[in-house]
């Protein structure tokens, strides 16, 4: 049980990658439903424009859905809350599932055969590149005419701007997702408190604690590595935060500025190379997998962690199996040199459901989603089944206690999961910070409510539109602009190179295009504000 996440942060790096490729990786063979038989105008049930009036169709009907999907997280249509959705709705959904690691090839082939189902899971990417091309549905009409829940959603949550393609058109219908919750730094509590460690609030002192740990040597042996990261210098990003850095375009002063090239890079990335050179950082984490660094965290050697803060919770439970006292804890977002603190978030927009020129009847689908983003349907997804999943105190929906028994080796949302919440790949908006309540006792909990109070105000990672012409000028130069990056930050970190060549990188960037890009990503953000 896994609940379907694009990324772990969905930030602008992941956008400038899918605009090289045109095509984003996620996405689906085999299907969910025993039979196909799309959408037929007859079948619809009337329903007064803004109101539902259930069922929507009546006998039901069936959308062909093309979905990503995940062994280890399937997509069940017969999920609790999937269940019900369709009870209620009259509408059925057949997913076309394609294995995650296979679903870029496969929506690729089926746009090329022109042959597409009523519906396709897509990035926000692949939307605004092959809307405007023909192949989905431009929205804008039926969203006024049947979908003013799902307008009305996009506005309160800062998000119609994102949905919009360079044309000004909105072509897809969004998945806004139930936690902006990115990567905390996390720390192995019970190791601070044997050695009378402070928990850090700031650079220096998370550097002391680290080389504290690695002195220590709890895990024993020499065995104990200090951070325990994966992946490439990326793997950073909150520690670049700290120094008001950035791993890739994000806003600053009201511009698009590329944060590998700012001055502030340079300072953020002379403090990872110390903790390399010192060993407080996991020696091969560019060379690690997910897998290995998982085995290296279960088994007790790290001190802390950069990731996902429901770790917190799994890696407490493995620990506690070999040391009944282990306890891994989030903690706030490290001082920078300014003083400043800024937790890494994601962006509310995740991935999105477009309507093919092929959708046999849209009006049902914009109704159906009309009716999930309603006060009601809203309660079905962010809650589930009434006197199961939630019960209703003080006139609010709560979880019964079933939603809190976390089986081994699983995370809280994975409960939730389990039953079709949040809608998988569904378009849906949840209630707004449902994952302080969904995490409520736990150390994930802990985390979110931590995180939630140094969230920026506005999201410095908007999702931008680009034009035909912009999206060739981009595809030639960023994939090099961005394998340098790569190059350069790794040399930096590991001393390959020294700091002393700064000047050389940034030049070589400029080489590369980095000012023409800029010029093209603050053109996308002068429409994006419009």
């Amino acid at each position: 049980m896994k609940l379907l996440r694009t990324t772990n942060r969905t930030i602008l790096s992941v956008a400038m990658i899918t605009a090289i490729v045109g095509c984003t990786s996620n996405q689906a063979s085999g299907t969910d439903a025993a039979s196909s038989k799309g959408t037929d105008s007859k079948s619809i049930a009337s329903t007064a424009t803004n109101e539902t009036k259930l069922p929507l169709a009546n006998p039901p009907v069936t959308i062909n859905y093309m979905v990503l999907d995940n062994p280890t997280s399937p997509v069940v249509a017969t999920a609790p809350v999937m269940a019900e959705l369709q009870k209620r709705t009259g509408v059925n959904f057949n997913f076309i599932k394609t294995d995650d690691s296979g679903y870029e090839d496969k929506f690729k082939i089926t746009l090329a055969s022109g042959k597409l189902p009523d519906m396709m899971y897509a990035t926000p990417v692949n939307m605004k590149l092959y809307g405007p091309q023909g192949a989905f549905l431009p929205l804008d009409d039926l969203l006024q005419k049947y979908g003013q829940n799902i307008l009305s959603a996009m506005k309160d949550r800062g998000i119609y701007n994102d949905m919009k393609a360079a044309d000004g058109h909105i072509y897809g219908l969004p998945k806004i997702r139930e936690s902006i919750m990115a990567n905390a730094f996390m720390v192995r509590q019970d190791w601070l408190d044997q050695y009378g460690i402070k928990t850090p609030e700031n650079l220096d002192e998370f550097y002391t604690m680290l080389k504290t740990i690695k002195e220590k040597d709890p895990a024993g042996n020499g065995s104990t590595i200090p951070l325990g990261v994966f992946g490439n210098p990326d793997t950073f990003h909150d520690i670049y935060s700290s120094f008001g850095a950035d791993s890739t375009f994000f806003i600053k002063d009201g511009k698009m500025v590329y944060g590998p090239s700012m001055p502030q890079m340079k300072d953020a990335l002379a403090y990872v190379h110390k903790l390399y050179a010192d060993k407080l950082i996991d020696q091969d984490f560019s060379v690690l997998s997910k897998t290995q660094w998982q085995a290296r965290g279960s088994s007790g050697q790290y001190g802390a962690l950069i990731y996902n803060a429901q770790r917190t919770d799994y890696f407490t439970q493995v620990l506690q199996k070999q040391n009944p006292k282990a306890k891994m804890v989030a903690i706030a977002p490290l001082k920078g040199p300014d003083g400043k603190q800024v937790a890494v978030q994601q962006n509310l927009l995740g991935n999105v459901a477009v309507l093919s020129k092929d959708t046999k009847n849209p009006e049902l689908l914009i109704k159906l989603f009309n009716y999930v983003f309603s006060p009601e349907g809203q309660t079905l997804m962010s809650y589930g089944i009434n006197g199961d999943s939630y019960e209703m105190k003080d006139g609010k929906p709560t979880y019964t206690a079933k939603m809190y028994q976390k089986p081994e080796n699983t995370t809280y949302q994975d409960v939730s999961h389990e039953y079709g919440m949040f809608g998988w790949v569904i378009p849906v908006n949840p209630t707004p910070k449902i994952d302080e309540e969904l995490y409520k006792g736990t150390l994930t909990g802990d985390a979110v409510k931590l995180q939630n109070s140094y969230y920026l105000n506005t999201f410095p990672y908007p999702t931008l539109s680009f034009t035909d012409q912009e999206n060739v000028a981009l595809k030639s130069k960023l994939t090099s602009i961005k394998d340098l990056t790569n190059q350069y930050q790794m040399k930096f970190i590991t001393g390959q190179d020294t700091l002393d060549h700064w000047d050389d990188f940034i030049n070589k960037l400029k080489t590369a295009g980095l000012d023409d890009v800029t010029k093209i990503y603050n053109d996308a953000y002068a429409r994006y504000l419009k």
